[in-house]
């Protein structure tokens, strides 16, 4: 009986020991599987797969090559990471249309793109998504820029994810494994997701991110849209000499070969995970396509305008910024105003909105009216405002200094200037270089003025903004341009405030307060503005505001007195307006254009003063 009740102890005992490790070994891996065998079974069902790569993007290098028009208002402060894609053969032909780019896409209906991969080490943001890169132009014949968001993105609040590259249990979305279906057709998004699991991929790991029909016209040849992904990083945590950033984007391809030339397929994997076009061997018929409902959007907005409790205090500091940098005797100061930069995707894609920037639902976009800067230390930009990742209304946001001088060669009616980002600060940095901290110097004012002073105090910030290169604390200086076509001499700051954490989306423009931007300059410049123009010069500002709701301001200048002409048409051409008045050249001329003509949509303005001619967009939302 005593050897019975030992043996049973020392059973029991084992089985302690034992069955941990055995449902260890034996428990689901959170990873995307084999990706050989994933493969085979793609192949197996009938697909076709090419290797794509999710590659980092200069888009600062690109526009200095003369490869891009732009800088397309890229985040300094985020590097972008796109898919490279090979074209189909069938794109040989020559009624069939090539992509763009590499990093741009024609798709057919019946596709996936797939990512078997790991997500960034741990950010304040990151996020995945596919945007409509271009839209054929009927009158044009040809394929412009209609650059919009075709959802909403998958982030680090909303992402599935599992175990580390090694197998390691992770307990958050940073550094793990994921996979994610990009594809317009629910069949085609279930066979894959089969193949993954068959492949050993866990269920809870597979993301799938739907390409709407109702917006997407599919296909392969010039008539039919592009497509690109966006892989967006913002801010890498616990990296103080940014060597995790450094070693996260160094192994990654340049987009530009050494003669000059794009890269070009083929593509492997990288350090990030494989990227897969997954297109069956003979094309699905129409009426087999199983195309998913237009995917619901997150709801933008909490009812909760917290940051308008600090508005008097706002006021309070912009009097101390005034008090503290002005000197009355030799300068001046001026407000610079801040408006709206980039509408939804959705309202530009209906109203058909060619050359449009690119947003993400995952931020908003604010920027002030452009500005010049001298080379007197005198002359210089103080941005001021409210911390919104302080404030708990975004969980990161920036400000980024670019450049919108006009590019040569581009019509400005396509492009409104360089928009190369040059310098940022961010609600996250500190010591001197970022948001915290900025405004401490006036504390003892702000602790006067706002309603919890143990806990507001750190919700401001402050950055002055200079050409002059004496390093000083939360301080941008505007840096020399990289290249010949880059000329920094026309710039303006755009702000971004990411992701609200009870809603998972961006903040609603009117619960934030928006940032705010002073010019302080010598008196002898008094006859220049915060549009930038010189009196005596032939020069035409874009609208303030813009885009337009009731009523808007457009300045310019004459090199002499003359009969100054501004029309305003559609974007089909037909004249909208016609204003006709007598231009000075000792002042800054403006037009006052009331809207109540316009409907919603993209117009351009025409102005000529005597042989010379200007041509700008402008947006109106009513």
């Amino acid at each position: 009986m005593r050897m019975r009740c030992l043996s049973v102890t020392i059973f029991l005992i084992l089985g302690m020991l034992i069955l941990p490790i055995y449902f260890q070994l034996h428990a689901e891996q959170r990873g995307f599987g084999d990706v050989s065998l994933f493969r085979a079974a793609l192949e197996q069902d009938g697909f076709v797969i090419r290797e794509g790569l999710l590659n980092k993007a200069d888009l600062a290098a690109l526009y200095c090559a003369g490869v891009l028009p732009s800088g397309y208002a890229y985040n300094y402060d985020s590097p972008y990471c796109l898919y490279l894609m090979p074209e189909l053969p069938e794109q040989a032909e020559p009624a069939n249309g090539h992509n763009m780019f590499p990093w741009t896409f024609h798709m057919r209906a019946d596709e996936a793109i797939v990512y078997m991969g790991w997500t960034p080490p741990r950010v304040k943001y990151f996020g995945y998504q596919t945007y409509l890169a271009s839209k054929f132009h009927p009158l044009y014949q040809m394929e412009l820029r209609f650059f919009i968001n075709v959802g909403d993105a998958i982030n680090n609040f909303t992402i599935k994810t599992g175990d580390g590259p090694g197998g390691e249990p992770r307990t958050g979305p940073y550094d793990a494994a994921t996979l994610i279906i990009s594809t317009p057709d629910s069949g085609i998004a279930a066979r894959v997701q089969n193949a993954a699991m068959t492949a050993g991929c866990s269920e809870s790991i597979i993301n799938t991110e739907i390409i709407p029909s109702q917006l997407v016209r599919f296909g392969l040849d010039r008539q039919s849209n592009q497509l690109a992904f966006v892989n967006r990083v913002a801010f890498f945590e616990d990296d103080p000499d940014h060597q995790i950033k450094e070693a996260y984007y160094a192994p990654d391809l340049p987009l530009i070969n050494s003669d000059g030339t794009l890269i070009a397929p083929p593509y492997s994997d990288n350090h990030r995970g494989h990227v897969f076009r997954v297109t069956p061997a003979v094309a699905l018929e129409s009426s087999a396509l199983k195309p998913f409902a237009m995917p619901r959007l997150r709801v933008r907005g909490t009812g909760d305008t917290r940051e308008f409790d600090l508005l008097p205090a706002l006021e309070k500091l912009r009097g101390a910024i005034i008090d503290h940098f002005l000197d009355p005797a030799t300068m001046i100061n001026e407000d610079i105003p801040t408006f709206i930069w980039i509408p939804d995707g959705y309202d530009q894609y209906q109203q058909q909105v060619y050359f449009t920037l690119g947003p993400c639902r995952d931020t908003i976009y604010l920027r002030c009216q452009m500005f010049e800067l001298g080379q007197d230390s005198t002359d210089f930009v103080i941005v001021y405002g409210l911390n919104h990742a302080r404030t708990g209304k975004a969980t990161y946001s920036s400000m980024v200094l670019y450049g919108e001088d006009p590019v040569a060669g581009v019509n400005p009616a396509v492009d409104v200037g360089e928009l190369v980002g040059v310098a940022s600060i961010n609600s996250e940095q500190s010591g001197g270089k970022g948001m915290r901290g900025s405004t401490h110097r006036f504390a003892s004012i702000l602790e006067q003025a706002v309603p919890n002073p143990s806990e507001d105090l750190d919700k401001f910030y402050m950055c002055k903004i200079t050409r002059d290169k004496t390093e000083k604390p939360h301080t941008l200086t505007v840096p020399d341009p990289i290249c010949p076509r880059l000329r920094l001499t026309r710039l303006l700051v755009g702000f971004r405030a990411y992701v609200e954490p009870e809603t998972k989306v961006s903040p609603e423009w009117s619960e934030i307060v928006y940032d705010r931007v002073i010019h302080f300059r010598p008196k002898k410049g008094l006859n220049v503005n915060h549009s930038g123009m010189i009196p005596g010069h032939f020069a035409l500002s874009q609208n303030y505001p813009n885009p337009a709701n009731s009523q808007t301001l457009i300045d310019y200048t004459v090199p002499a007195r003359c009969e100054a002409t501004l029309e305003i048409s559609n974007i089909l051409g037909q004249r909208i307006a016609r204003y006709v008045v007598v231009a000075e050249p000792q002042r800054i001329n403006r037009f006052v254009i009331d809207g109540a003509g316009f409907s919603s949509g993209v117009y351009f303005y025409r102005l000529q003063a005597g042989n010379a001619v200007a041509v700008k967009k402008m947006h109106w939302l009513r």
